[in-house]
């Protein structure tokens, strides 16, 4: 069944990891969710994670710098769980911006 076009607004929560070593919840959960991008801008891996504290390890999506995961509900999938991100150095930055 095709899906529906809707409006949406982006809404930008980028930022810079606090802590290093320490995961931070970056975006509280949506159940209308549609879109979500992440773009790591730093010099070292970041770890993003959905429902659970992201972490360098297993369970966790290993993004490389310059590197990019783009989710959206027109492939089928896009979490509407709570947004974690885990960077080993704080200060590194990274975009991420959502829609509903």
């Amino acid at each position: 069944m095709p899906r529906q076009a809707r409006n949406s607004i982006f809404v930008d929560y980028s930022g810079t990891i606090a802590a290093g070593g320490v995961a931070q919840t970056q975006v509280a959960a949506d159940p209308q969710r549609a879109y979500l991008l992440f773009e790591n801008l730093a010099a070292t891996n970041l770890y993003i994670n959905f429902g659970a504290a992201a972490a360098a390890a297993n369970g966790s999506y290993k993004i490389e710098p310059n590197g990019s995961i783009e989710l959206a509900d027109l492939s089928m999938f896009c979490p509407t769980s709570y947004v974690s991100v885990f960077g080993a150095v704080g200060g590194e930055a990274f975009t991420l911006k959502t829609a509903s």
